[in-house]
């Protein structure tokens, strides 16, 4: 919702045509969606706990959606849309599959996870592969996100914006590398509660990863559906 009204306010209200008004706002915009994105992602490869881990990579996700925002173009705006849905696809998956695991421990968190590999493989290749959509490996919506956001910057000559995206969204490997380890590399604690799956536990999580990859694949309807609401509020065509 808060993405919808920036939108709104920024090309409903005072729009492209007011250049030097519009290209400091879009600058502004850029500014704290770098920021955002590198903050988010900083504070969740500190994070231990797994929902505020993902919560706080929210925060980075968001930071890219007002990245497109700001690049004040028919493209960047299309990112942002492409990339608003497509978050909603990964975290929905991650915090499905997070909540699996809470109902069991009660507070997911890295200790909690540790060996949880070999007990509920199901559930922590969903976690996984919610997580490399994130980072954006290509097959995953992630990856489409990422192409459009920095395709938006490069079209405005904004290389070094570029250059940090892509820092800042391959940094995200360190959050997730931290789940790979806790739960494939190190062995189940002694004492530590027995994890179990069923397909209430995983099928959730994993209709929303097929989603994700299903949009990583066949993206096109998506793109398209971007792009025809990007030019309601910015006019031209791709």
């Amino acid at each position: 919702m808060s993405v919808y009204v920036l939108i709104r306010l920024m090309f409903g209200v005072f729009g492209v045509e007011f250049n030097g008004l519009a290209d400091a706002i879009g600058l502004l915009i850029l500014t704290l969606g770098i920021a955002g994105a590198f903050a988010g992602t900083l504070a969740a490869i500190l994070e231990t706990d797994l929902k505020k881990l993902f919560a706080q990579s929210s925060i980075a996700q968001l930071g890219y959606m007002a990245i497109g925002i700001g690049a004040m173009s028919l493209t960047g705006l299309a990112a942002a849309f492409i990339h608003l849905f497509n978050h909603a696809l990964m975290k929905g998956a991650l915090f499905l599959a997070i909540g699996a695991i809470a109902a069991q421990v009660g507070r997911a968190s890295m200790q909690s996870i540790e060996g949880a590999g070999r007990q509920i493989p199901i559930t922590m290749t969903a976690i996984l592969v919610g997580g490399l959509a994130l980072i954006g490996v290509p097959l995953t919506a992630g990856f489409i996100s990422k192409v459009y956001l920095v395709r938006a910057l490069l079209e405005q000559n904004f290389w070094l914006l570029a250059g940090l995206t892509f820092i800042s969204s391959a940094l995200a490997l360190a959050y997730v590398w931290k789940i790979i380890e806790a739960a494939w590399l190190k062995e189940r604690p002694a004492g530590a509660p027995v994890l179990v799956e069923t397909p209430a536990h995983y099928v959730p999580a994993w209709l929303m990863v097929l989603a994700t990859i299903g949009f990583g694949i066949f993206a096109g309807p998506l793109v398209d559906a971007a792009y025809a609401a990007a030019a309601v509020f910015i006019g031209g065509a791709r």
